[in-house]
């Protein structure tokens, strides 16, 4: 018996994924991944083998797309499956985000054919290799806490559960599998294609990962496993702990901060963070683990009345309360100004909500004329400054270091007084902040002492270390 055989005929049996005769549809997109797996369970002994049924979805984004669907065919025709297929019309492709568009158009399809065949198990062919381009992508790019785990095994999915049989298989086996038992496949030439993000990974990070360890795979699938059994632990906990400090009141919900600080730190961010992911997110709000910190800060910061707006959310501080309140209706809400928190990327351009743009720029790369008196370029201070830098609305409680020969910071609502601005133009007003909060510019009003004003034209430099900000209005 073949060694990939065996192992997902072993796992078959150890966590009885199905029973005999189950009837189980497989996604076979044509490629070496889905034809192996498919193999496989044809071949799996005839005591714990399912009635399998193919699900194929052409998403007409390659010309030689149909070949990938008549050899899946062929193959069903070959060993008498059922086989189902759906088309997705190039008229509804988006013009951004594609792969996520496909993802969900190929689901949704998957999702139905179960209901339709009343079959409770969809088989998916991800595997080692998928799983640690998944996990160094989360890692790199942020993620909900229980994102980090990666790839499970076994989820819950439509009207029973996907289970991905291969995910401790490294797709060299795979290859390795189709090329001894002449099982046909096509390649699909897109994955070569570096402007998509996981093929950068999988072309380029993970051969020099392998290269440094052969076991590299292996290590993956073993965190995968030990932060989602850390998080199965640690979830009841954060779940009883919620009870006891969170009140929901009405549309809101509330923690006396008084009684929170009593618990560790670690815990309060934890506490936080789950509140934010699986509580207030699920009721629209949109919160990103920066404002774990701000939520943080809000609570300790001496000012006994703050707020800090999220994207369908406003977070109060009333004295001794943190109030978590959706913002009331959309048609209010629009009314309001939007709601800002873009990160600065270097050498590129921000377009604000405001008249003007502004972008983060390194020396070498930015040439401004600076006598133009709709341009503003700070350079910054690499001294204190924490990267990435935001653009932000400014909330109250922010505060801000105008002179160097003085350690004290200054609160931006007293700036506003001082300089006259408007109340109802206060909220058009946006800042930069760094990692760690620092206000480094009230845009267009007030610079901190982390930026000095550059009077001359940029030229070309040879330090990349240099930063400038530009504002061009």
């Amino acid at each position: 018996m073949d060694e990939l055989l065996e192992k997902v005929w072993s796992d078959v049996n150890s966590y009885r994924y199905w029973e005999k005769n189950e009837r189980i549809l497989l996604a076979v997109s044509g490629g070496v991944d889905s034809m192996a797996l498919l193999d496989v369970v044809r071949r799996i002994p005839e005591e714990s083998r399912p009635t399998i049924e193919v699900v194929h979805v052409h998403h007409h984004l390659r010309e030689d797309s149909d070949a990938d669907l008549l050899l899946v065919k062929e193959y069903c025709e070959r060993y008498n499956f059922l086989f189902h297929e759906k088309h997705w019309d190039p008229h509804f492709h988006p013009k951004s985000d594609i792969e996520a568009a496909a993802r969900e158009f190929r689901y949704d399809f998957f999702s139905e054919k179960m209901k339709e065949r009343n079959a409770a198990i969809l088989l998916t062919a991800h595997h080692a290799d998928d799983q640690m381009e998944t996990i160094l992508m989360k890692l790199t790019r942020g993620s909900a806490l229980s994102g980090y785990s990666g790839i499970l095994r076994e989820r819950k999915f439509s009207i029973g559960k996907l289970i991905r049989p291969l995910l401790e298989t490294e797709k060299e086996e795979l290859y390795r599998y189709c090329l001894e038992n002449n099982v046909p496949y096509r390649e699909d030439s897109t994955n070569q294609e570096l402007n998509f993000t996981r093929n950068r990974y999988r072309n380029q990070i993970l051969p020099l990962i392998k290269k440094e360890n052969e076991q590299a795979a292996r290590h993956f699938q073993a965190f995968s496993q030990d932060f989602l059994d850390m998080t199965n632990i640690v979830e009841p906990v954060l779940k009883e702990k919620i009870a006891t400090y969170f009140e929901k009141n009405h549309a809101s919900w509330q923690f006396s901060i008084r009684l929170l600080e009593n618990e560790p730190i670690a815990l309060q961010r934890l506490l936080l963070t789950y509140f934010l992911e699986k509580i207030w997110s699920n009721e629209g709000v949109i919160a990103k683990k920066i404002h774990v910190a701000l939520i943080l800060e809000l609570m300790y910061n001496k000012n006994p009345q703050s707020e800090l707006s999220l994207s369908g959310g406003l977070i109060k501080k009333r004295y001794d309360t943190v109030i978590f309140e959706k913002t009331s209706g959309l048609e209010e809400d629009l009314k309001k100004f939007p709601t800002i928190y873009k990160e600065l990327k270097l050498n590129q351009w921000l377009q604000l909500p405001i008249n003007g743009k502004i972008g983060l720029f390194s020396f070498s790369k930015k040439s401004v004329a600076v006598g133009n008196e709709k341009i503003k370029v700070f350079q910054l201070s690499n001294k204190k400054i924490q990267y990435p830098l935001v653009v932000r609305n400014w909330q109250p409680g922010d505060r801000i270091q105008l002179n160097p020969r003085e350690p004290f910071t200054k609160k931006l609502n007293r700036i506003f007084i001082d300089k006259k601005i408007p109340k109802e133009d206060r909220d058009k007003i946006l800042v930069i902040s760094d990692a760690n909060g620092i206000i480094l510019w009230i845009i267009d009003y007030a610079a901190s002492i982390w930026l000095t004003p550059i009077e001359n034209d940029l030229t070309n430099n040879e330090d990349p270390e240099h930063r400038f900000v530009v504002f061009e209005k």
